[in-house]
């Protein structure tokens, strides 16, 4: 993976451009160190029969055959990892991805999905993963399953009796909403047949085993993916009814379909699900730790601000100013990870990461000393665009908050994206093959720095 590309307009020479170059030096070593590539190399050896899996061992010769399922934005690249390891003894195998992919000389099917909601692509893949699996695979076979972030909207199989528009309904209303990860995901689980541990009852009796990156707070793997493989009971109608509630979600902006199968008995077989054959491979703490490393070898005081960034973007935005503010005439670096929500309230285009430095801009606009702030999704794509976030400094937060009429409009409609696009500050990655929430870099150089 290549350097990150430059801003679409350069910071001028008075603001210090360096702290620009420092900033997305930090922000690759995260990504390099959240790559795929990478996670597999540190958790999967193979030495002749024996597959090690974090120190855990597995011998391939207790099985008739190892198929390869995975379903996430990452999933076809820690493939790619994992096939050298696996091709002599590999069978087959379905990895669902955003993307069209292929791969050479390899006996899994690629296959595209939608996101961030589900639909008809989504749908059909599922199918096809399911026909898989009934046809494919034996009580006696090994099914190594990757998971990535990205993995709910890509699988779409809802329960009897709920239409694939009802389906895409109910994820536009949630992730509309300031509802989090894990009640979204908690939601999506109950009314689908592969979430909530639906896949590995599929599955059953092969053996399985999960190599999973979180892209969650906590990386609960009950969380993660809506959980496919892992026990995840499914919401009863208050559970659902409190979750609504909580997040300002009116009873009557979910489908009628949704809340005719609550009345539905739970038809889901008793089933043990086999226990330590999950191994989360990486999550946003991996890319953090390496950003702090680079952070200290830019010769800056380095920490993890947080891991855990999370709730509504205005408060949050509100919460960082205040530590910058704090630390201001200290010499500090910070990277820091989680994932905000925004409600969505306007017709404009935009994502989480553009929108809080958006609030950033002007908070920080009258910060009388050098600073750089920037916030990115790891997947290279923050919300429905083309940006993977946005950058600001001291002086180009001035340029930017400047526009005080343009900058309250883009906020009041979730315009952020067409602000950036106009006034600048944009980053630009492309899709990075991995997930692991949001990422973001808080620069404070020595006052002295030139």
């Amino acid at each position: 993976m290549g350097d990150l590309p430059g801003p679409a307009f350069p910071p001028p020479r008075s603001d210090h451009s360096y702290l620009y170059n420092q900033g997305m030096e930090i922000l690759s070593a995260m990504l390099e160190a959240a790559a795929p590539e990478a996670m597999i190399r540190n958790h999967v050896a193979r030495s002749g029969e024996m597959l090690k899996i974090s120190g855990r061992e597995i011998h391939l010769g207790r099985f008739r055959h190892v198929h390869c399922l995975g379903v996430g934005k990452g999933a076809a690249r820690l493939f790619a990892a994992l096939h050298p390891l696996l091709s002599d003894r590999l069978q087959g195998g379905v990895i669902i991805g955003p993307e069209k992919s292929s791969r050479e000389k390899s006996p899994v099917t690629f296959l595209r999905g939608d996101h961030p909601i589900p639909g008809r692509r989504s749908l059909r893949s599922t199918r096809l993963l399911i026909h898989y699996i009934h046809n494919q695979i034996r009580e006696k076979d090994l099914v190594i399953f990757l998971l990535t972030g990205g993995a709910s909207a890509l699988t779409a199989a809802p329960l009897p009796g709920i239409p694939i528009r009802d389906l895409q309904r109910l994820n536009q209303v949630l992730m509309s909403s300031h509802a989090s990860i894990g009640e979204i995901n908690a939601i999506r689980a109950t009314f689908s047949r592969v979430k909530g541990g639906g896949l590995a009852r599929l599955i059953h009796p092969a053996s399985l085993w999960t190599l999973a990156v979180s892209d969650v707070i906590g990386s609960s793997p009950g969380i993660i993916g809506s959980a496919p493989t892992i026990q995840s009971g499914p919401l009863d109608a208050a559970g659902l009814e409190e979750i609504l509630y909580r997040n300002g979600i009116p009873h009557a902006a979910i489908p009628r379909s949704i809340w005719n199968t609550m009345d539905q008995p739970c038809n889901r077989d008793e089933f043990e699900f086999p226990q330590e054959v999950y191994t989360l491979i990486g999550d946003n703490t991996t890319a953090l730790e390496a950003g702090c490393r680079t952070a200290a070898d830019l010769g800056y005081t380095s920490g993890i601000l947080t891991r855990r960034l999370q709730g509504p973007v205005e408060p949050a935005a509100r919460r960082l100013a205040r530590i910058i503010r704090r630390h201001v005439d200290r010499s500090r670096a910070w990277v820091f990870g989680g994932e905000i929500t925004v409600q969505v309230r306007g017709k404009g285009k935009g994502g989480r990461n553009q929108e809080l430095v958006l609030h950033l801009a002007r908070e920080l606009q009258n910060l009388d000393r050098p600073f750089f702030f920037a916030s990115m999704g790891s997947d290279g794509i923050d919300g429905p665009t083309s940006a993977a976030g946005a950058w600001i400094t001291k002086a180009s937060a001035r340029r930017l908050a400047s526009h005080e009429v343009a900058l309250s409009r883009a906020l009041k409609k979730n315009d952020s994206y067409r602000f950036f696009r106009r006034f600048g500050n944009h980053i630009r990655t492309g899709p990075t093959g991995t997930n692991i929430m949001d990422l973001g870099v808080i620069l404070l150089p020595n006052l002295s720095s030139k």
